[in-house]
């Protein structure tokens, strides 16, 4: 059922859930990314600077629009990370 309430009152109600999420999202990422480095699988793009910036900007994308566990794990796979 779509809720009634405003915007803003669905996300103040939420807030906590909203920001454990965001940081097991960016504490997620961080292990996939080292997790990836150990294995020395992480792509070559990934160590230029700006397609790092760029990689880790969609891969949070993915996490946020999907779920976060969810997504950063998808994410990974479908680079080869995993």
């Amino acid at each position: 059922m779509i809720s009634s309430k405003p915007f803003s009152t669905i996300l103040s109600e939420n807030a906590d859930q909203l920001a454990f999420d965001a940081a097991a999202t960016v504490v997620l990422a961080i292990v996939v990314l080292l997790w990836a480095a150990v294995r020395g699988t992480l792509p070559a793009e990934y160590r230029e600077g700006t397609a790092w910036l760029v990689g880790t900007a969609v891969m949070f994308w993915l996490a946020i629009a999907f779920f976060p566990a969810v997504g950063v794990v998808v994410y990974a796979w479908v680079r080869g990370v995993l």
